[in-house]
């Protein structure tokens, strides 16, 4: 958080909890600090070096709706050096095949309406 705003950011920070787990008491926590909980309606599951393009991408669409929250991972704790093509290519896939039919916005934009 130090850093977030020292980079002069003052809107509230979104949280996920790490692997998405939602305990009782990080609600408790996060209300009491004022920052919302944001988890994921869809996970693209990319994290597995052998899923293609084409199935991260075919999970992420089938299970879009208006309101989702769309899940990709950029690294993992095991190794941050992980090849991550396979979840670009599947997110240029996404965002031509939705297009058409969903806008895509900022989590930001999400909780403010």
């Amino acid at each position: 958080d130090l850093q977030i705003r020292g980079a002069s950011f003052y809107g509230p920070i979104p949280f996920r909890a790490p692997r998405g787990m939602q305990f009782i008491h990080v609600a408790k926590v996060l209300k009491t600090l004022g920052r919302p909980h944001v988890g994921a309606s869809v996970i693209g599951r990319d994290w597995d070096d052998h899923t293609s393009p084409e199935i991260i991408a075919k999970r992420l669409i089938r299970g879009a709706n208006p309101g989702a929250i769309l899940s990709l991972h950029d690294g993992d704790d095991a190794a941050l050096t992980s090849d991550r093509s396979a979840t670009v290519t599947a997110l240029a896939n996404v965002l031509k095949d939705l297009a058409g039919e969903y806008r895509f916005v900022t989590i930001d934009h999400l909780l403010s309406l």
